[in-house]
């Protein structure tokens, strides 16, 4: 280098090792800064495959997740049916028990003559009666079990029974022959309350129940 108007001139000099540690120098940091890049690269490639590792094992748990929202809605479905079947069979169960618990031989379910009988007449509400046609022979019986309340003579039908069975029920007999039971005694369902004789083949029968007549048609076995 000559500067300008000088009249001295310089002389610089460079040696070769200078240069090459310069080259060397550059190559370094050209080499790691390739590293760096290649080292990110990877670390973003790597980086890229965990997240997309991770949006599969989401979406595979998703996918899980509306399945096991099915099956437990599936569940749920079956408990509902299960515990509507068990309310259902408890009822069931509390309705036989119930049944169970009431004696059917105190209700008076039987035809009240046994023999040669006829249709008997329709129930009324004027007539709170039904009326059996008997043949020779035939008796009138208890139509279920109880006690004798009344036995003896009626001022319309010759005489008549009352018989209460315990549960809310009463029976009462019309007939014009002399009553076999009396008052005070227990009869079962079947026992003879009148022999029906002679000119006498007519039975008034009525049923009541809390006090009240009902008609015997609604709780009377007409095939008994």
């Amino acid at each position: 280098m000559v500067p300008e108007g000088g009249g001295n001139v310089r002389t610089f000099r460079t040696s070769a090792d200078f240069m090459i540690l310069v080259v060397l120098l550059l190559l370094v940091l050209v080499g790691a800064a390739v590293m760096y890049v290649i080292n990110n690269t990877e670390k973003d490639e790597r980086h890229q495959a965990r997240v997309e590792e991770l949006e599969q094992r989401i979406s595979a748990l998703s996918e899980d997740m509306i399945v096991l929202q099915a099956d437990n809605e599936n569940l749920q479905n079956q408990l509902r049916s299960a515990n509507a079947l068990l309310e259902s069979k408890s009822v069931e169960e509390e309705i036989e028990q119930e049944t169970e618990e009431v004696d059917l031989s105190y209700v008076p379910t039987f035809l009240p003559v046994s023999g040669t009988v006829s249709i008997p007449s329709p129930y009324t509400p004027e007539n709170q009666y039904i009326t059996f046609t008997t043949g020779d022979g035939s008796k009138v019986i208890s139509a279920a079990d109880g006690v004798v309340v009344y036995a003896g003579e009626s001022v319309e039908n010759g005489y008549s029974v009352k018989v209460n069975h315990g549960n809310g029920y009463e029976t009462v007999y019309y007939e014009d022959n002399t009553p076999y039971v009396a008052e005070g005694m227990k009869v079962k369902r079947g026992d003879t309350l009148f022999q029906i004789s002679g000119d006498s083949k007519v039975l008034k029968y009525q049923i009541s129940y809390e006090g009240q007549f009902i008609d015997p048609y609604t709780i009377m076995d007409i095939d008994g």
